[in-house]
């Protein structure tokens, strides 16, 4: 996966997690891969150039960001074909090629957790502490997320960094997130910066845990 610039001067490959842990990244890709490619083949079946071409375009950024480069190089050939007005129907191969050459991973931990990206440990059930962004982003790809906290501090191993990339990363784009060491006069601009569903003006403690797991219950 490409990340963005400022997560890429962190210095760290793979998300810092090893091989074990890119292999988790890929097991958590499988299921919503297969997802896509039950997609692209209703689309297909209904004659939907265009929603077909975008969905095989997706995939094919997607899985090449994994690891999947047959998938992906198959993808961008139904892409392409589509884009040259090639038969829908006679692509209906090329999703069954793709399914032929996903490995059969083992399901992740599907457990949700609440992810709080600061430096002190919790004994909390149910929630994570990483210390920063590469790290948020890698537990964010292999754990399911009921929230995401993060602290509104500058540097390259700060909430800010975070922030900035969140949009960007789909795993991260449809969970709740809450801004914490917010200037209050500054909270209105953060929250509508951020697309934060609460901020809060003070750091991460036990009241603010709450405030959270209300707001997401």
């Amino acid at each position: 996966m490409v990340l963005p610039n400022d997560i890429r001067r962190v210095g760290v490959v793979a998300f810092r997690v090893g091989m074990e842990g890119l292999e988790q990244l890929r097991a958590a890709y499988v299921p919503r891969l297969h997802a896509q490619l039950d997609e692209l083949a209703a689309r297909l079946a209904e004659d939907e150039v265009e929603a077909a071409t975008r969905v095989a375009h997706k995939i094919a950024g997607s899985a090449g960001s994994y690891g999947f480069a047959e998938v992906s190089a198959i993808a961008r050939r139904v892409e392409h074909a589509l884009e040259a007005g090639a038969d829908c129907a006679g692509q209906a191969p090329e999703v069954d090629a793709m399914r032929s050459v996903v490995p059969d991973l083992a399901p992740v931990d599907d457990s949700r957790v609440v992810l709080v990206l600061g430096d002190e440990a919790r004994d909390d059930s149910g929630v994570v502490v990483v210390v920063d962004p590469v790290e948020a982003l890698a537990v964010a790809m292999d754990r399911r997320l009921a929230a995401l906290v993060v602290p509104y501090s500058a540097g390259p191993r700060g909430g800010r960094a975070l922030l900035r990339s969140i949009a960007s990363v789909e795993e991260l784009a449809e969970v709740p997130l809450f801004v914490t060491d917010v200037d209050p006069t500054e909270a209105d601009r953060v929250k509508a910066k951020t697309g934060a569903r609460e901020v809060f003006a003070g750091p991460f403690d036990e009241g603010i845990l709450e405030r959270v797991r209300e707001g997401i219950a």
